[in-house]
């Protein structure tokens, strides 16, 4: 069975640390302050005020401390930035993304950081609605709280204006699983049931009434969109444990047929062996590739 805790981390959609590397060079204004306040141009010498000449050192500091893991001290430089110009896109995106680094729920103060994060992300998609490296970062923070739906929103965002984006076909299969998942577990909890990832066949059928009216929906979501991830991109282990996944739960769906639910679970042990497969050719090329490296 593959690592779940490595196919969660496969959330993390976009890097967020790509979004803070324009604040190293300041050719242009324009990147800097994002808009009509900038006061100069990519082709004119730079007449930054000193409030603006403020904010690029704070911007270079939080970069410097962003890329050395002091996401503390890199918040406080680039939140200094947004003060100084609260105009500028670039300030609160940097913002959004050290803060993001910092999200934990096992702090008390999470959900606060989260939502900080999110408002930010936020106003700068109110400028650049299709900022696709916002959507995608949004969506990882949603799923970390737990707010599925808004981070499944966010994905389908990023589709309509990339409809070749595989990894967020991908992720929003991986969010389907994920809740349709829950939804299972609690419902076994209450009964008393364990899941036996094999369809479940002897749980009370109220059990497996209840789960097939809530998953039914997410199961076929999941598969729709994992197989366009896979058709976009056939090679991905990630997508094809995360199918294996889905018929296990679809297996669920069909607990009361029994030729159905054991087909789900052979579609299941052929998506495992093709996931374990793929990913262990990989790992075999980056061994090799390290070797000749060496040598």
């Amino acid at each position: 069975m593959p690592d779940l805790r490595d196919l969660s981390r496969t959330l993390k959609i976009a890097t967020v640390g790509l979004l803070i590397i324009s604040a190293v060079s300041f050719t242009a204004n324009a990147q800097l302050f994002g808009n009509s306040h900038s006061v100069a141009s990519p082709n004119t010498p730079s007449t930054a005020s000193p409030t603006e000449s403020e904010a690029r050192d704070e911007l270079n500091k939080g970069v410097v401390a962003y890329y050395s893991a002091r996401y503390g001290e890199a918040i406080a430089h680039f939140r200094r930035a947004t003060e100084l110009v609260p105009w500028s896109l670039l300030a609160k995106r940097d913002l959004a993304a050290a803060l993001q680094q910092t999200i934990d729920p096992r702090r008390e103060e999470y959900l606060e950081t989260a939502q900080q994060a999110i408002d930010l992300y936020k106003q700068v998609l109110d400028s650049r609605p299709r900022d696709l490296d916002a959507l995608r970062n949004i969506a990882e923070i949603e799923f970390i709280i737990n707010r599925l739906d808004d981070a499944r929103a966010c994905e389908k965002r990023v589709l309509d204006a990339d409809p070749h984006d595989s990894s967020a076909d991908y992720t929003i299969g991986f969010l389907d699983w994920t809740q349709a998942t829950q939804h299972a577990l609690a419902a076994m909890k209450v009964a008393g049931v364990t899941d036996d990832h094999m369809g479940n066949a002897r749980a009370p059928a109220e059990v497996m009434e209840t789960i097939k009216a809530q998953n039914a929906a997410l199961v076929d979501e999941a598969l729709r969109y994992l197989n366009q991830a896979i058709a976009l991109q056939p090679d991905s282990p990630q997508a094809m444990a995360c199918m294996y996944m889905v018929y296990l739960r679809k297996a669920d769906l069909d607990w009361d047929d029994e030729i159905d639910r054991k087909d789900d679970l052979v579609q299941a042990a052929a998506w495992l062996a093709k996931s374990e497969a793929k990913s262990k050719a990989d790992e075999e090329k980056r061994l090799k590739e390290q070797a000749s490296m060496r040598h």
